[in-house]
């Protein structure tokens, strides 16, 4: 409560009252959750190389504990993506998915991220895949309005119009239903730029022309430059990244799964 409601020295003095208390009276899985915390505290204010620390003391203090383990990882794909470090994002994902004990929703939520950074590192069969996943881990309409884009986004760049098609009728029904405003935005223009790929100009330059204006109104800068780009008819294509060895590694395993 401390640390959403912006209390952050409170918080920091409670996560270090039950390290103090776990450790006395051995309890290695709040030890690791109390080291978390403050991971998460230096995530928020920017200071990832802190951040990186605090999760693996935690990762050790809480003797590898299948859950600290995991929201350790899952705290340390945040920090790596605010500091635009795709490749250590990607592996973190990874290994908070292999502990098998976050939420669905979270899983969910990280198979997304790990769907654009493929994306971005040209890679869209791992990205179809990671979005696979997360459909089958959540119905949550806000994890779903984004993988569906994602997944238009990389049938797209695979050649396969059928797939593409499946991908935004799913994307409408779920908007139809949802009230996630800023998210349906954002899916909405990269669907527009997955039509745009594949051909179909049209499509495209009517869904870009619907959400530039709506984008526009909530000061949506990226989409409404994105559906810009969609209607100048210019190719849109994010800054492409170079995945390190241990995260081409795991492109490996899910392009196989």
């Amino acid at each position: 409560i401390c640390r959403t409601s912006g209390a952050t020295p409170a918080a920091e003095n409670f996560y270090t009252y039950l390290f103090s208390f776990a450790r006395r009276n051995r309890l290695p899985e709040l030890r690791g959750r109390a080291l978390v915390g403050l991971g998460v505290i230096r995530t928020l204010a920017g200071d990832s190389s802190a951040a990186y620390r605090w999760y693996a003391k935690a990762r050790a203090a809480s003797a590898h504990h299948p859950v600290v383990v995991a929201v350790s990882y899952h705290g340390e794909m945040a920090a790596a993506l605010g500091e635009g470090n795709f490749s250590r994002a990607f592996v973190a994902g990874w290994r908070a998915l292999e502990a098998g004990t976050l939420g669905s929703y979270d899983e969910a939520g990280l198979m997304v991220n790990m769907a654009s950074i493929a994306l971005r590192a040209e890679r869209p069969q791992a990205a179809l895949r990671a979005v696979f996943g997360a459909l089958r881990k959540s119905n949550h309409p806000r994890v779903r309005l984004i993988a569906y884009s994602k997944g238009a986004l990389a049938a797209a760049r695979l050649g396969r119009r059928t797939l593409v098609g499946k991908f935004a009728a799913r994307l409408v029904a779920t908007a139809a239903s949802a009230n996630f405003p800023l998210e349906e935005l954002e899916a909405r223009s990269e669907l527009a730029v997955a039509f745009a790929h594949i051909g179909d100009s049209a499509k495209a330059r009517r869904l870009a022309r619907s959400v530039r204006r709506e984008a526009q109104q909530l000061d949506l800068g990226v989409v409404v430059r994105r559906c810009d780009t969609v209607l100048a008819g210019e190719r849109v294509d994010e800054e492409t990244v170079e995945l390190s060895a241990p995260a081409r590694r795991v492109v490996l395993e899910l392009e196989a799964a």
